[in-house]
């Protein structure tokens, strides 16, 4: 498995298990999909490991997406993210990983969105350490 693969599976499972059913999490957004939902962003990893060996540092992006006359429903999405990852143990299959930590994140407003209401946009950087499971 791709240490960029368990990331991903890890994570997802994590959100799933926290976020109320009105909020959607995806990995790949389906089409004519409004908001509010969390999305599993860019995912990278680097290897830190001597010659043949693998001991990677995993970054990756929650994108959290919310339309309404106000900002506080985006700081629910968020929190939802950051208390579903942050200093948390995440599990995968074929990949051992280390505590999630949250690195950084912004939020702002779409001002292409087409619609009467603000929609707007967070993005939060989580780190983690991870192995291939032997």
């Amino acid at each position: 498995m791709l240490i960029e693969e368990g990331i991903e599976n890890a994570v997802y499972a994590a959100l799933i298990a926290v976020a109320p059913a009105s909020v959607g999490v995806f990995q790949h957004v389906p089409s004519n999909r409004g908001p509010d939902y969390i999305v599993i962003g860019k995912i990278d990893a680097e290897n830190l490991g001597s010659k043949g060996e693998v001991d990677a540092r995993g970054q990756f992006e929650i994108a959290c997406f919310h339309e309404g006359p106000a900002r506080s429903g985006l700081w629910a999405l968020m929190r939802i993210a950051f208390n579903a990852l942050h200093d948390q143990l995440l599990t995968a299959d074929g990949v051992h990983l280390g505590r999630c930590h949250w690195a950084a994140s912004a939020s702002d407003h779409d001002p292409e969105a087409e619609t009467d209401n603000v929609r707007y946009l967070g993005l939060m950087i989580f780190e983690i350490s991870a192995e291939p499971a032997e």
